[in-house]
């Protein structure tokens, strides 16, 4: 096609008229270079952006009367500079919307990013910080002097995770979590960023949840100490019960026995009262070699009297053989009189009518050495809606158990829960086991 003596706009753009603001035009009008990016349609019918740039041709007049227009095309370009711009503009967004406070700085430190939400944390707008301070300026110095000294060491892949406090200009301090490290370009090292999250809220509630925590410790020791004491007064009214029966019946032995009981858990008293004051003090183990099956017959005396008054059969079964085993008696002796106090408990609050309550105290071999002391009672056991509770109660002592100070577990007994320190001390456990007829608790030494 000829385009000789033809319009440019006619040839490149279809049009009648000329171009608004045509290169050309102005530079026959100034005699100056100019160019524009225009949007023109090829002659295969699509839009193209090409970069046009109009010279004068130098001549012997002071009047322009050629001019060479060139053009480029700079479609791939501009799209890619396109490109660029909607990365950076949602960089932008991305770095100005984040909940977390970013600071990023060159290779002296001075601070060339500061979002919204650092101009929150720290209190200070970002027209005082930007490329005017730096990070040893806003940063606490333990933070700011490791982020400087990263920088140092060219190509270290260097990183920062710790939590800080942030002192703002009013002078309150702000608890943070930290992260960042160094930027690269080219395997070089150009500047740092950091990543701040404010954790004000999340310490509150750490301090609530040990707040509450401590509560409900002090709700389930008062309740463990109410527990122990009900059973020392339980077993002192069985002494009396016994020394007034002796006396009825003019029979001194009897008055004896039941004196003896009374004595015996007057002195328990005088125990358990040492065990509060000495609380927070861990004790030591006092092993010392233990018939089982001796200490069951002496937990089972000591009972009798309670289990004849709730009419329930106690019957103690002794393994034949059965050697003694290093425990330490007065630990162990608590344990079971708790367990049993517990299955007399359960037998009168029974009332499925199923006819005589009995509770068992039995012990056994254990094929790996060391023995088993099982408490047996057919009362009515844990019901279904607190077999959760006491199996997460467990857990939750079984936590702290190998920090725990062993009078938790000498001193006042917190029901069934506590007892699972007891045989870990010992290097053994406590189990609950659901049977159609007992429910059972086993103390393994």
């Amino acid at each position: 096609m000829c385009i000789r003596d033809r319009f440019c706009f006619e040839v490149y753009k279809g049009r009648s008229h000329p171009c608004p603001g045509c290169c050309v035009a102005r530079t026959f009008r100034d005699g100056q270079p100019h160019c524009n990016e225009e949007v023109v349609r090829t002659r295969t019918g699509h839009l193209a952006r090409w970069l046009v740039q109009s010279s004068p041709i130098p001549g012997n007049g002071e009047h322009v009367r050629y001019v060479v227009e060139m053009s480029t095309d700079i479609s791939e370009l501009a799209h890619l500079r396109e490109s660029l711009d909607v990365t950076r503009d949602f960089q932008r967004r991305l770095i100005a919307s984040a909940h977390e406070a970013i600071i990023a700085a060159d290779r002296d430190g001075v601070i060339l990013i500061y979002n919204s939400a650092a101009e929150a944390l720290f209190a200070r707008p970002a027209d005082e910080v930007l490329h005017k301070l730096t990070i040893r300026q806003l940063l606490p110095p333990d933070l700011a002097e490791p982020l400087m000294r990263g920088m140092e060491d060219t190509g270290a892949d260097f990183t920062v995770r710790r939590e800080v406090i942030l002192q703002l200009p009013d002078g309150q301090n702000v608890p943070a979590r930290f992260s960042g490290g160094n930027l690269f370009e080219h395997g070089e090292v150009v500047g740092c960023v950091g990543f701040l999250e404010d954790i004000r809220a999340l310490k509150q509630l750490e301090q609530e949840k040990a707040r509450s925590e401590r509560l409900a410790v002090i709700g389930q020791t008062m309740a463990g100490v109410a527990h122990t004491v009900k059973n020392i007064i339980g077993l002192m009214k069985a002494g009396i019960y016994v020394v007034n029966v002796g006396l009825k019946n003019n029979n001194r032995e009897q008055v004896e026995r039941g004196w003896q009981m009374v004595e015996q858990n007057v002195n328990r008293i005088s125990d358990f009262v040492l065990d509060l004051l000495d609380y927070s003090r861990s004790r030591t183990l006092k092993l010392s070699p233990v018939n089982p099956n001796e200490l069951i017959e002496e937990v089972a005396r000591l009972l009798a009297p309670k289990a004849e008054a709730e009419e329930v059969k106690l019957t103690i079964r002794p393994a034949p053989g059965l050697s003694p085993q290093p425990m330490d008696r007065e630990a162990i002796y608590r344990c079971l009189v708790e367990l049993v106090s517990n299955a007399l408990d359960a037998c009168r609050m029974d009332t499925s009518g199923k006819g005589q309550h009995e509770i068992v105290i039995q012990t056994g071999h254990r094929p790996e050495g060391g023995c088993i002391i099982r408490v047996r009672d057919n009362g009515c056991g844990i019901p279904d809606h607190l077999k959760n509770k006491y199996r997460k109660a467990r857990k939750t002592i079984s936590k702290y158990e190998e920090n725990c100070s062993w009078n938790a577990i000498s001193g006042p007994g917190f029901c069934g829960s506590i007892h699972p320190g007891a045989g870990k001390v010992f290097h053994g456990a406590m189990t609950g086991a659901a049977h159609p007829v007992y429910n059972s608790d086993c103390l393994y030494v």
